[in-house]
């Protein structure tokens, strides 16, 4: 899944995506029956469904006929911290909360990572999937109050959360790649954020143990790094982790270095990837497309 995930610090990035995996409603003589071409998609058909009166026009079996374009791209935002102000890799509060609001208005409702690479994406006929991650675990994302119970509003785990009260067709899914040693910045409820993630319906990654750049290190490095991260998240979350975001996002170029992306190489760290994710500037291909890659 190379090259995949957009900035979610770029306004630009929410805008990307809509190209992607939409499910298009009838139209006259033509109805949706097979995947069609992105740009005659975007120019002639998407219009079509951001019309309001024309939406309004649809009945049920209508609405039964339609079909998805199964080849379209996917967009996958990508988050680190979030805080008062705007700055580098940090997105604003108001912002991130914005964004809820322009992707549910704009017709996106968040998937899993697994479901999207499993080619599982179940959403109702006229709306898009989106995928939202948080890189490196900041207190920003998950924070507990001094209670140490109630979920802060202004975190990203807390703002979601308060957004599905209003929204209830917007699921909490998001893939939280975390770093150690520890995660969320709250010692002593590491493993009670984890579990609470997993309840939630939210998906928890691998970003290494210690951050460092993969392409720097051997095959026994990179299996150290990503396999003592994954025996920590398992143990902490009771969840078998196989979702990795590469730091720097930039990959080995040896052979067995890149194989320890995906399966350890050493003994005492046991691990087998599904999904590796790393910086991108491009929506991710549909799992249905021949070139689709999830690692």
């Amino acid at each position: 899944m190379k090259n995949c995930i957009l900035n979610g610090l770029l306004l630009t990035a929410l805008c990307a995506g809509l190209s992607g995996c939409v499910q298009t409603p009838p139209h006259d003589l033509w109805i949706a029956k097979a995947p069609l071409a992105i740009q005659e998609f975007t120019e002639i058909y998407l219009p079509l469904f951001f019309e309001e009166s024309h939406k309004q026009n649809l009945n049920t079996d209508e609405w039964a006929m339609v079909k998805p374009n199964e080849l379209g791209e996917i967009m996958i935002v990508m988050y680190h911290r979030l805080a008062e102000k705007e700055s580098g890799y940090d997105r604003s509060i108001s912002h991130f909360r914005a964004d809820l609001e322009r992707l549910y208005n704009e017709g996106y409702r968040p998937i899993t990572m697994e479901s999207y690479i499993k080619g599982e994406i179940n959403l109702p006929a006229g709306l898009s999937p989106v995928i939202l991650t948080f890189d490196d675990g900041h207190i920003s994302n998950f924070k507990y109050e001094e209670d140490q119970t109630t979920i802060s509003k202004d975190s990203a785990v807390g703002i979601f959360l308060d957004f599905q009260k209003t929204h209830p067709d917007f699921e909490p899914h998001a893939v939280f790649y975390l770093t150690g040693p520890t995660p969320f910045g709250q010692r002593k409820t590491v493993e009670k954020k984890l579990k609470a993630l997993v309840d939630l319906g939210f998906e928890i990654g691998n970003h290494t143990t210690s951050h460092k750049a993969l392409s720097k290190l051997d095959a026994k490095g990179i299996s150290t790094e990503i396999g003592s991260m994954n025996n920590l998240l398992e143990q902490w979350s009771g969840k078998s982790v196989s979702l990795l975001s590469i730091p720097y996002g930039v990959r080995p170029l040896e052979q067995d270095a890149i194989l320890a992306l995906v399966n350890s190489q050493i003994e005492g760290y046991q691990y087998h990837m599904a999904s590796i994710v790393n910086v991108g500037w491009k929506p991710a291909l549909s799992p249905f497309h021949m070139d689709f890659n999830p690692l």
